[in-house]
């Protein structure tokens, strides 16, 4: 079954992604294979694949050697034997009236979505499949959203800060959070595998549905890339323009977060993300932090890395316009009182730029 655009004999009631409420979506039901759906798919798509890689493979390679109805020969004789198997994994996991989605809403959703209707399962299919819904997201990051970044040297704790004013009521996206990936050379250290660039983008997407757009949204500020993903370029672009609260902690209090984040990683994983930025750290650097890290002299080590971050930090700022930076000295140390200042720094922004005071 070789993938077609367009409707089919079954054809189902199709939904387009412009038009459902991704905040809340139906059970989606993914009849890609499974390397389609491992590179990206629908946040909470349960993958019910009508081929395996291989099949898709075989399939796609007689459509393209001997023409569309040997394909189609070729997929039905594959799929036979599945067909119990489908029905049963859809009514398990689809829940009431799944929408079931291929790549462009062709063949393999339709074919499906007609097993489901001889057995009696109501379904819908997402009108032009995965594709449409991609083609959805990259128009989503062309909109303007109101930003806010919360910025600062490595170690002063943002992600911490985001979480405790997402508690408190405040909108928050954690880009690392969704990255797998602190940012930094030691950023993927006590971390899951990072997602595919493609997947990373569709979290991103699904992160920020039903987020009030009256209201700032708190991110940290970034680099274009979080270890391998890139943020979308729409995105980063009004990331590097919004207003920027830029946290003043002192370095004590830097390194000893770092510390604790660290100091229980294996030793050989920190020595080689050190070495990996041995040409900017400079090799005299390089070898007093080996020796700090080999020693246990952890605070030491974080001291000297510091000041390469450090540096880099304060280019990245000196690139925005001065207007739009606005620093805020906190202790790093007392989580609540440090909330309590950003917090009263964000309504006081709030108040300037129009927009309705973030609340408690």
């Amino acid at each position: 079954m070789v993938e077609q655009a367009g409707p089919t004999e079954n054809d189902s009631p199709s939904a387009a992604s412009s038009d459902i409420d991704w905040t809340t979506p139906p059970p989606l039901i993914d009849v890609r294979s499974p390397a389609e759906f491992a590179q990206g798919h629908i946040p909470g798509a349960r993958n019910v694949p009508l081929f395996s890689d291989e099949e898709r493979a075989t399939v796609g390679t007689l459509y393209k050697k001997k023409g569309r109805e040997a394909a189609l020969d070729k997929g039905l004789e594959l799929v036979g034997p599945k067909l119990a198997f489908l029905v049963t994994e859809i009514r398990q996991h689809g829940g009431c009236r799944p929408l079931i989605y291929c790549w462009r809403g062709g063949m393999r959703s339709g074919a499906v979505c007609g097993l489901m209707q001889i057995v009696g399962l109501s379904c819908g299919r997402l009108a032009g499949g995965y594709k449409a819904y991609r083609r959805h997201i990259r128009a989503f990051f062309t909109k303007p959203a109101p930003l806010l970044v919360v910025g600062g040297y490595t170690g002063s704790g943002k992600t911490i800060l985001l979480h405790r004013l997402a508690q408190q009521g405040l909108q928050i996206v954690d880009l690392e959070g969704l990255a797998h990936h602190k940012g930094s050379v030691f950023g993927h250290i006590n971390e899951q595998q990072q997602p595919s660039n493609e997947q990373f983008e569709n979290n991103l997407f699904a992160a920020m549905q039903g987020l009030d757009s009256q209201r700032f949204i708190l991110v940290e500020n970034e680099s274009r890339v979080i270890g391998k993903v890139h943020l979308p370029e729409p995105f980063y672009e009004q990331l590097r323009s919004a207003p920027l609260i830029s946290l003043d902690v002192p370095q004590e209090a830097r390194i000893s977060r770092l510390v604790a984040d660290y100091a229980t990683t294996d030793k050989e994983e920190l020595l080689a993300a050190a070495r990996s930025i041995q040409k900017k750290l400079g090799r005299e650097n390089l070898r007093r932090v080996e020796e700090h890290i080999v020693a246990d002299n952890y605070g030491a080590a974080c001291a000297i890395l510091l000041g390469y971050y450090d540096v880099y930090y304060d280019r990245g700022v000196s690139r925005r316009s001065k207007e739009s930076i606005y620093p805020l000295s906190i202790s790093g140390t007392d989580l609540e009182a440090d909330v309590s200042r950003i917090k009263e720094k964000i309504a006081s922004l709030a108040i300037a730029c129009r927009q309705e005071p973030c609340h408690a």
